[in-house]
């Protein structure tokens, strides 16, 4: 399973995770100008935090 979490500030996000221990899957990266990152929780369980750019947005509401 895998949840995704549309957040305001990708890296104060990701920050908070690394804090609490969060194991990564994938670290924060920026692809075009929107940030994705992917922990895993205590079950296994996928957890996606983006942040998607203007632009992104944009071609998503068109």
């Amino acid at each position: 399973m895998i949840i995704n979490f549309d957040v305001d500030d990708a890296r104060a996000v990701a920050d908070q995770l690394t804090a609490a221990g969060a194991e990564w899957l994938s670290e924060l990266e920026d692809r075009d100008g929107s940030f994705f990152a992917t922990a895993i929780d205590p079950d296994g369980n996928y957890v996606q935090i983006i942040q998607l750019s203007e632009a992104a947005r944009a071609e998503m509401s068109g």
